[in-house]
């Protein structure tokens, strides 16, 4: 096989094969086959079709030799002949499942007759026992249902389902017997004798089975805390923990013995002679360790109250609670360093204006008096008015008020104008630039003109008025014995024309 051009060859060198040349001799169906294979003759797959496995069907087999619809059913239901209703009843419906029964199912594969039958008793063969008698109704000649009533002999309530009323039902529902006795709670008491608490549990009411799920024992005695003590010999404090009070339970925790005694940090006791509490700084206690700090001198001896049951305060009948006071005397001892200390209340201060008795405000005054007197200066009234002092202009000889820079209102409008405000605004001099024109007596801005005649010399060339302007001759074509009026290259518009479209030589 040899590799022709496709000048001397356009088509396939294939025999039998006359579609156009693509490539290397081939067709571009052919070539490809070369470039996969190596071969352009070879046939990739065999077509021939092979037919589903399920005898009658003649579609092309897919998956595991069924075709897509039996595949699917093998997959679903493991049966790949097996006929759903639906697929049925699109084209006819199917007949009731009861023997005997040539009716059409309506649902769940039953006719009417037994799907009611099977809704209402949960068995579709399953008669009802009361005939039930259809009455006209009084309004019309339509009949009228009587009430079902409950399968149930004796129990006249209403039918709720499957032949049952709402109480049997709930039974059937959720014991499988619709004629079950459910025994009340209600009626069941503690286990224990001689309690006739309500049940709650495992035979016990809420007490005893409290006891029994945290202790073990149903009758067991639970000791009261509020009346217990400590344990150790001769302590009569509040239980707290463990069978301890606060103190013994502390030193158990801490160091593993209730009766373990504790030395105290301090070295010795206050060097104040009659003073028993600890040492603090400095040989002395921490109350006259303060008193040193803050006087520099060595404390005197101070009296300690002596403890007793009543207050050591003469006239004072109260328990003692600290160093001999009660409570009411420690406080104040203990804030103002004597227990027989007396409040003074300040006096209210008034107002020092007579017969007036309200409460200070500030420089003497009640609020009402120190608003006026920081008004008027006084603080009974409004004051005179002061004369007020009326400036006048300060040119000589001239009374008028001032207004603005010293000077009156015409003074100014000089001085603003012409810098002096003694020149007469009436006849101000005459500046010397003037304008050149004669009788105008305007002030010179250009070239010795005033602003109005240097506009008409720019414009007209005159100062005192109009130019008179040259006339203008109307220019006209330039071809012998034409008379209009010129319109562009010294032509009319008639011979403008000619000379754009023809040249001159249409002239």
């Amino acid at each position: 096989m040899t590799e022709t051009t496709t000048s001397n060859n356009p088509h396939c060198t294939i025999e039998g094969c006359g579609n156009p040349y693509h490539g290397k001799g081939f067709c571009s169906m052919h070539y490809k086959r070369w470039l996969r294979y190596g071969n352009p003759l070879h046939f990739p797959f065999n077509k021939t079709i092979v037919k589903c496995s399920v005898n009658g069907c003649e579609n092309a087999s897919k998956t595991k030799g069924f075709c897509p619809k039996h595949y699917e059913r093998q997959r679903k239901y493991g049966d790949p002949q097996i006929i759903k209703t639906r697929e049925l009843r699109k084209n006819k419906r199917l007949p009731c499942s009861i023997d005997g029964c040539d009716e059409v199912s309506v649902g769940h594969g039953y006719c009417m007759k037994h799907y009611q039958r099977y809704r209402t008793h949960g068995n579709p063969l399953v008669k009802s026992t009361q005939k039930q008698k259809r009455t006209k109704n009084p309004l019309g000649t339509s009949p009228v249902s009587p009430k079902r009533m409950c399968s149930i002999d004796g129990c006249d309530n209403p039918h709720e389902s499957k032949g049952y009323c709402q109480k049997h039902y709930r039974k059937f529902q959720k014991y499988g017997d619709p004629l079950k006795e459910i025994r009340s709670r209600q009626q069941r008491a503690c286990s224990i004798d001689g309690c006739e608490r309500k049940y709650r549990s495992k035979g016990y009411c809420a007490k005893h089975y409290e006891k029994l799920r945290k202790y073990g024992n149903p009758l067991r005695e639970i000791e009261s805390q509020q009346h217990r003590i400590c344990t150790i010999d001769g302590c009569e404090r509040k239980y707290r923990s463990k069978g301890f009070c606060d103190k013994h339970y502390q030193r158990y925790k801490k160091y593993g013995d209730p009766l373990k005694e504790v030395r105290r940090s301090h070295k010795g006791l206050c060097s104040v002679s009659g003073c028993d509490n600890p040492d603090y700084s400095k040989s002395f206690c921490h109350e006259h360790y303060q008193s040193y700090k803050k006087h520099i001198e060595p404390p005197k001896e101070v009296r300690q109250p002596q403890k007793g049951l009543l207050c050591s305060i003469d006239g004072c009948d109260n328990p003692s609670r600290t160093k001999g006071y009660c409570p009411k005397h420690y406080h104040k001892y203990k804030r103002y360093g004597n227990p027989l200390w007396v409040y003074t209340p300040a006096l209210k201060r008034t107002c020092s204006v007579e017969n007036c008795e309200k409460p200070h405000s500030g420089k003497g005054f009640c609020e009402k008096h120190l608003r006026k007197f920081k008004l008027y200066g006084d603080p009974l009234g409004k004051a005179a008015p002061r004369p007020k002092k009326q400036p006048k202009c300060s040119v000589e000889g001239c009374e008028n008020l001032r207004t603005k820079r010293g000077y009156c209102t015409e003074h100014y409008l000089n001085y603003w104008n012409y810098g002096d405000p003694l020149i007469n605004s009436v006849s101000p001099p005459k500046k010397q630039d003037t304008c050149s024109v004669e009788w105008c007596e305007r002030q010179s801005d250009r070239k010795g003109y005033c602003n109005t005649h240097y506009n008409r010399v720019i414009k007209y060339g005159d100062p005192l008025g109009k130019a008179t302007r040259k006339i203008r001759e109307k220019r006209t074509c330039t071809v012998d014995g034409c008379n209009n009026p010129h319109v562009g290259n010294g032509y009319c518009r008639k011979h403008y024309d000619v000379v754009r479209k023809r040249g001159t030589a249409g002239l």
